[in-house]
């Protein structure tokens, strides 16, 4: 029987860790955005229960500032990048690159790092920490997804994508960045589709 080395039993455990780090931060803005519902007492003005294979009509002219879907999504990458996320409106949360600020405009949305997990046994280290950001009731249109890298190397996002309390989607993307270097993406609403841009 093969034993698994220690280097890579700690490798296992800190990649489960994240994705169920990253699973935990979908279920806490499914069961928030679940709550903020409840506690209308007006019907929403807009579309409900929308699923990603729903299209909106493109003979329909939308306002993005007036429709947002039911849904919820998030991003959750290692340390080692920053985002910054543009809404269609133009409202933006996350780091500005120019300013090296941060910024927070865009309504029911959060951002920054979240620590990792303590390993309970006091054998290990704990887990390493990640970036988040998270929300809720997103505009109908599209997005625009800036990755800033911190320091130069590999990055890995996890867009996750949540319609009402059963439907939902998650999407890994890779990339490689130097430090102040940009990719960009842009994330469809009510879709939930995620296209990288060319630079």
């Amino acid at each position: 029987m093969n034993k698994m080395k220690p280097k890579n039993r700690y490798f296992l455990i800190a990649t489960l860790l994240i994705v169920v780090l990253a699973t935990l931060g979908i279920l806490r803005f499914t069961v928030y955005y679940g709550q903020s519902k409840s506690k209308h007492t007006t019907p929403p003005t807009v579309a409900t229960a929308l699923t990603p294979s729903q299209k909106t009509n493109p003979t329909t002219s939308v306002n993005p500032i007036a429709s947002a879907c039911n849904c919820s999504w998030a991003i959750t990458s290692s340390t080692s990048v920053e985002f910054l996320v543009i809404s269609p409106s133009g409202q933006k949360t996350g780091f500005m690159q120019s300013t090296q600020s941060y910024v927070s405009e865009i309504p029911d949305a959060s951002y920054g790092p979240e620590s990792g997990i303590a390993n309970d046994t006091g054998q290990g280290s704990p887990s390493a920490g990640f970036l988040y950001f998270g929300m809720n009731n997103a505009e109908n249109g599209k997005y625009e997804l800036e990755v800033i890298g911190k320091e130069g190397g590999k990055y890995h996002l996890d867009i996750s994508f949540a319609w009402g309390s059963e439907n939902g989607k998650q999407l890994p993307f890779d990339g490689t960045l130097d430090s102040g270097q940009v990719d960009k993406y842009t994330i469809t609403f009510p879709e939930g589709i995620v296209q990288k841009v060319n630079n």
